[in-house]
């Protein structure tokens, strides 16, 4: 048995420091890559659903006054947003005179840092090789003549990849309705490379600025019913600077335009930190032109940055200082049978890791695939405030140290409201390590009201959670009901939803006979059978009081219930949020 354990942690020992040299080859390989130009900037639009939205490859999402810009519904020409854009920010001692300082990477519309002499953005810009040199697009899954025909050496895929789709979920794999991707670096921000600071974030590279940052882009849509308002957003960033950095934050900047482009001086604002959730809304509820009825525009972390090193369970989900770069399966979710298909994502190809027992950098279920490989620290800071005319006033995108401030942890400045508002929200500050990794998701999402604003927060939670899983069927099975059902029965939709602790659910029965009401988790496992009776024709009503067939409490999430009657089964959707 000694000699069994000794051989297991030999090989945990070879596997574990195995992973950290295929790292630092990452690493060596993102500083060979071509370093980002604005002239590589290319604007698209993601319609994939209910949403569209005009976005670029320097990480901004819409265009004032450009359109469309956060429309929703689709095609109706209801504008909810300004713009957004990306923020990084870490704090440094400047090798120059020791000043601390603050340097904040990012891209906007306006109102950006530049050299004060030939004008030049010290900004975020896309790494050139990740899209068709002749698209006037970024890459979009749904255009292959926007993809790239080599992807760049940065990316570690074989030959094999070539013309194909880089997707998130392997070679060609069109999982999404409609799927971005580019790569942006921060090279080109040499504000603090002058006297007196003289910052390179990497020594031997005096041709790069900003923190040495490398930050790949996914954007996803789907059509299905549980996301048709939502556009999830995905960020990795990556350290390949020489650095430490010991207090970082990640953040968003937007500014709201709901009910139109003209009719952005009544903007309101709020957050709730359970859901990670940002939203704004208008505050007389009605847009221009032609007092169209305003929903919400909401913002929320679906996956935060975490702080491994801290010792603390910050996410509190049982796991302390958890990673996705650690090489090692910290929930113990991946599964030989169904995950050990290989660094592409995809079975029977033969490729690396496939087959061998073993997780595998790109297999489902492990390290940066896996959510809950990061002990996360969610929303941390939130201030809602009123931009100057002309770039003044702080807060503008070009404002480190204004900026840095405004997404410090513990920061909820929420006074404004009804103006013309600003927002920034942040996760934050965490250690972020030379070489390290970290994943920040976010989800731009749409809603009538609060209630279905939260409904689809946590609809896009529960699938991202489930690696982007959606429930067997459920495009056609939910909130649907047949003409030849109704005429035998009907369930109506639960009151309350969002619900806690309970929840009523109505139903009618048009003839006499065997009735089913029961209650299904998102991957279809029964949770509660409520009724399973003979009963006459008639109206009824039971109660779902958030527990399961043992009695035992549920947890939150999204639930699903049926009535089924005869050989015919309707599903409706809920949430309980405790």
């Amino acid at each position: 048995m000694l000699l069994i354990k000794k051989v297991i942690w030999i090989f945990g020992f070879l596997s574990f420091h195995f992973s950290i040299q295929l790292y630092s080859q990452d690493i060596q390989r993102y500083r060979d890559d071509a370093k980002g130009d604005l002239q590589y900037r290319r604007q698209g639009i993601m319609d994939g659903n209910l949403v569209r939205t005009l976005f670029d490859n320097c990480g901004m999402i819409g265009q004032w006054p450009n359109q469309p810009s956060g429309e929703w519904p689709k095609a109706s020409g209801h504008s909810y947003l300004d713009g957004l854009c990306v923020l990084i920010a870490s704090e440094v001692k400047a090798p120059g005179n020791e000043q601390i300082i603050h340097p904040l990477e990012t891209y906007y519309r306006e109102w950006v840092d530049k050299d004060p002499v030939t004008g030049a953005l010290w900004t975020l810009t896309p790494v050139p090789g990740y899209a068709n040199p002749n698209s006037q697009t970024p890459a979009i899954s749904a255009d292959p003549n926007s993809w790239p025909s080599e992807w760049p050496a940065a990316l570690g895929l074989g030959s094999d990849w070539n013309g194909s789709w880089y997707g998130y979920f392997g070679k060609n794999i069109l999982n999404a309705d409609l799927e971005t991707f580019y790569v942006m670096d921060d090279s080109k921000d040499y504000e603090w490379t002058r006297q007196p600071y003289n910052f390179f974030p990497i020594a031997s590279d005096l041709a790069r600025g900003g923190l040495g940052l490398r930050v790949e882009v996914r954007g996803f849509q789907w059509s299905n019913p549980l996301t048709a308002d939502v556009i999830f957003w995905q960020y990795d960033v990556t350290n390949i600077s020489d650095n430490d950095y010991d207090n970082t934050c990640f953040g968003i900047f937007t500014d709201p335009g709901v009910g139109g482009i003209y009719d952005s001086g009544d903007d309101c604002g709020s957050f709730d930190t359970e859901l990670d959730l940002v939203y704004a809304f208008d505050s007389n509820g009605f847009g221009v032109p032609n007092n169209w009825k305003t929903g919400l525009i909401g913002y929320a972390y679906l996956e935060s940055p975490g702080n491994p090193w801290d010792g603390f369970d910050n996410d509190v989900d049982g796991m302390i200082d958890e990673r996705q770069d650690d090489g090692i399966d910290n929930d113990n979710d991946w599964k030989v049978i169904t995950d050990d298909v290989g660094t592409d994502g995809l079975p029977n190809t033969y490729d690396f890791g496939e087959g061998d027992g073993m997780p595998s950098n790109g297999e489902p279920n492990f390290d940066k695939t896996d959510k809950h490989e990061s002990d996360q620290i969610g929303l941390t800071a939130v201030s809602i405030y009123r931009l100057g005319d002309g770039g003044v006033g702080g807060g503008w995108p070009k404002d480190d140290e204004t900026m840095w401030l405004k997404m410090q942890a513990g920061t909820f400045d929420t006074s404004l409201q009804n103006s013309n508002i600003s927002i920034v929200f942040s996760s934050g500050t965490f250690p972020f390590k030379q070489g390290s990794r970290e994943k920040y998701s976010m989800a731009l999402l749409f809603g009538e009201n609060f209630d279905d604003l939260a409904l689809n927060k946590n609809n896009a939670q529960s699938i991202y959670d489930r690696n982007y899983n959606f429930t067997p069927d459920s495009t056609t099975n939910v909130n649907e009901e047949s003409s030849n059902n109704c005429n035998k029965y009907s369930i109506l939709q639960n009151y309350p939803n969002p619900f806690n602790p309970t929840t009523t659910i109505n139903y009618n029965l048009q003839s006499d006979g065997i009735v089913t009401v029961k209650i299904f988790d998102m991957l279809g496992r029964e949770v509660k059978t409520l009724v399973n009776d003979y009963k006459n024709a008639g109206s009824y009503s039971v109660v779902w009081d958030g527990k399961d067939n043992y009695t035992n409490e549920v947890c939150s999430g999204i639930y699903f219930y049926d009535i089924k009657f005869g050989d015919n089964v309707i599903t409706k959707k809920m949430i309980l949020i405790r």
